[in-house]
Order: structure tokens, then sequence, then C-alpha cells
């Protein structure tokens, strides 16, 4: 679904172009030159990508970053490496998904640290694997190793610098070159003008999500919206055919970013099979959780005019309440005597 055009009330920064969507259409080689002064080193060999690692974040619990080493709470990362998505578009279409699922060329993991209900409950809704339980000193160490001295780009969504001091407060060996936050980077492809949730993003862009609000589902999930970011950013910029070497990559990402699929809710009985039965196969739902209904989000705008509905409709209320008060207060008055 492509988004709608704002009215001509909306505000200025509506659909603004912001600077982490043109670096990152330099990262991936669409079409775009480098607008900042940062070196983001060579592409890779035959190749337009920048050879970089995505490394995207998101933490739920502590806010208190100077209790880092000591808080209890939940880092998810999820890490996409340029090298393994050149060598996956080097493969021909026709056996790409047979040699590696698009889905496993993002490495995601959750990291707990302390123990609390509510981070038990968290990590057993993490989709991607199990969480690892660490000690807080021990988080340094597991993070520097999947990063290694590799030049990374620190993905976020909507964190605001919040992300990034918890990143700082670290000390790690290799400091990210830029942080791309991909609420400002939807700005622009999406037409928008207010901030979107995770939820409302997704949906936009058609991409399957569940059990948000997880740190490592999260983290996950905001980098298959970057991904699908740029594909929709190069559909509406460019109406001609792409390049062969373009059009491979926006494949790629687009593969990439739907890889994952929604758990299937229904599945055929085959009981009747060993039991004898000559019943046909039946349809049996299965025992999971089910994808949690959202509240569509309202505009500024459709948010201002509720306000008013509501406060037109207390005040009839409250004039409706004065006027009975009123009655029954002119039955209660004695009646004049001539």
């Amino acid at each position: 679904m492509w988004p709608k055009y704002p009215s001509i009330n909306a505000p200025e920064h509506t659909g603004r172009l912001r600077e982490e969507l043109r670096v990152l259409r330099h990262l991936l080689g669409l079409g775009e030159e480098n607008p900042t002064q940062i070196n983001f080193g060579s592409s890779l060999r035959k190749s337009l990508l920048k050879d970089v690692l995505y490394v995207a974040i998101d933490i739920d619990g502590t806010r208190n970053f100077s209790c880092v080493h000591t808080g209890h709470y939940l880092l998810g990362i999820s890490i996409l490496d340029a090298r393994h998505l050149q060598s996956y578009l080097g493969y021909p279409k026709a056996i790409r998904a047979k040699v590696k699922h698009p889905g496993d060329l993002i490495e995601s993991h959750l990291i707990q640290v302390g123990q609390s209900s509510h981070l038990n409950y968290q990590s057993d809704r993490f989709l991607f694997g199990n969480a690892q339980l660490l000690q807080a000193q021990d988080v340094k160490a597991y993070l520097q190793k999947l990063i290694g001295r590799r030049h990374c780009v620190l993905v976020t969504y909507g964190g605001e610098s919040s992300d990034c001091k918890f990143i700082e407060q670290l000390h790690l060996d290799t400091r990210p070159l830029y942080h791309i936050d991909v609420l400002k980077a939807a700005q622009y492809p999406l037409r928008a003008y207010y901030r979107y949730s995770l939820a409302k993003l997704l949906d936009a862009l058609n991409l399957p999500w569940l059990n948000l609000h997880v740190a490592g589902n999260d983290a996950r999930f905001t980098l298959h919206a970057m991904l699908m970011l740029a594909v929709r950013d190069w559909n509406l910029r460019n109406e001609t055919t792409p390049a062969p070497v373009v059009r491979k990559t926006l494949s790629c990402l687009k593969g990439i970013a739907k890889a994952w699929k929604l758990p299937e809710q229904d599945q055929v009985s085959l009981a009747f099979l060993f039991e004898g039965s000559e019943d046909e196969g039946v349809l049996i739902k299965k025992k999971g959780k089910k994808r949690p209904k959202v509240r569509p989000e309202k505009t500024p705008e459709e948010k201002a005019a509720r306000k008013e509905q509501k406060k037109l409709s207390n005040e009839r209320k409250r004039i409706k309440a004065l006027g009975k008060l009123s009655r029954q207060q002119g039955l209660l008055l004695p009646s004049s005597t001539s």
C-alpha cells in the first residue's frame, strides 16, 4: 500500500529528505554521493555495496546509562553483513534460496542481564532464537566478538540518542561510523509528517511482524524496515528500469525484508490416516500466540478533531444534566398562594 499524499495543510517538514536516507542510499550503492564527511571505506569487490556491518540494537529496561554495568535489561541485536549480502548476490537467482535462506543473512541475538519476571516474560517472546543470560560485565566482550574490528553502522528506531549512549558507555574498541534512525529515514519515502510507530511503519511497508516491544524482535524488524525503505525509496525516485546490478540488489533487499513469515495458524490433521477412519482431513487450530490487534494510528488533525468532538459531547451532557436538575428543583418549589 502506497502512502497517501498529505493535504495542503500538512506541515512544511512533510516528506523531508533526511541525511539518514541519503547515507543509506550511498551505503547500498543506490545512486547517491556521500552526503557527509565520513569515510565509509571502499566498496566491496565487483559491487556497489560498502564494506560495513549494519548493527540494529534496541534496549528494554534501564535508561540509567551510568548503571549500564550493574543494571537489569534486555539488549536486542541484529546484524546484516554487507559481505554476506554480496556473496548472496553472486548466486544465480534460481539457486539462491536453495543455497541459503534470505532470512539467515541477518544474525539476531537477545542478551538478558539480570533476572526478573518481566525480563523472563519478554525473553520467552523472542522470535529468532533463545536469549543469552549474561552478567553485566560480560556484555561488552559478547558484543565486541559479534562486531570484531569491522566498520559498522548503528541502526535504531526512534530511540533518539539513548541507544547511542548505551553503546558509548560500553566503550567498544570499534565505534560506529554513523547512526541511521529508521524513523527519520522513512519520512521521505512515506511522505510522513508525524512519528510512525514501528508497527505502523511495518504495516505501511507490507512487512509481517509479531511480538513487538521485545528488544530482540524490535531490532530485527527495524532492519527489515530499513531494507524495504531502500526499495520503496528507489521505486519512488526512479520510473525507468534499473541497471542489472541495481535490480539484483533491490530484489535481494526485498527478499531479505520479507523472508520472515507469520507462524501458520491452521494445519491439516492427518490423524485419520492412522486411525482407520474414512473421514476427510479436518482443519484444526494450532495453540499458538495470535498476532495482537493494533488500533490504526490517527494523524494529528484527526486527534484534534476527536478531542474537539469529545469536548462538545461533554458540554452537551453538562447542559442536559443542568436542565434535568432545574426541572427537578421546579417541581419541589411550593405553589404560590393567591
